[in-house]
């Protein structure tokens, strides 16, 4: 992955700090099975978390 920019509690990093990040990828396939979930989920950031909504 590639990050252009990056924010820690509404401040700027800098880009030596970017090179360090590690990524992570939510794996809406498997959330889609849990009971309850449909189709579509919806992801957002919201104050250092990360909120799971389905529609």
């Amino acid at each position: 992955m590639t990050y252009e920019a990056g924010f820690f509690n509404g401040f700027l990093m800098p880009s030596t700090l970017i090179e360090e990040l590690k990524g992570f990828r939510i794996p809406t396939e498997q959330l889609q099975l849990l009971p309850g979930v449909q189709k579509d989920i919806h992801v957002q950031q919201s104050s250092g978390a990360l909120l799971l909504q389905k529609p």
